[in-house]
């Protein structure tokens, strides 16, 4: 079973842009990990104070790892989709090998696998 992940509201000027993780809303705006490790973490029913800053994070929930949906790719074929453990007792692998095919280093080595999270927020902020 996987560590829970946070889930966060991103704000910006006290505008809602963006829900995620710290490291898929990093992603999504351009900005290092560790900023958004850094900024002020409300309750929903808190309000940010403008002398703080104009970033902050409202948190919503958490979310165990092995819940998220991934589908994992050889070259461009779809192999499986599901939550690690589904595709791991489909294939018959380790759960550690997917993991492993998410990281630059199995790309960097020439792995043909590669295990992409699915984002159920597509939308986009204009």
């Amino acid at each position: 079973m996987g560590r829970p992940r946070k889930v966060y509201d991103y704000y910006r000027y006290n505008t809602y842009q963006y829900t995620g993780t710290a490291q898929e809303l990093s992603q999504k705006v351009g900005l290092a990990v560790k900023t958004f490790q850094r900024m002020p973490r409300l309750q929903p029913n808190e309000r940010l104070d403008p002398e703080v800053g104009k970033h902050h994070l409202v948190y919503v929930d958490s979310i165990k790892a092995s819940e998220s949906e991934y589908a994992l790719y050889k070259d461009e074929d779809l192999i499986a989709m599901g939550t690690m453990t589904e595709i791991a007792d489909t294939l018959g692998i380790k759960r550690e090998s997917l993991r492993w095919y998410r990281t630059p280093a199995a790309q960097k080595r020439g792995h043909k696998a590669v295990l992409v999270p699915l984002d159920d927020d597509e939308e986009e902020i204009g």
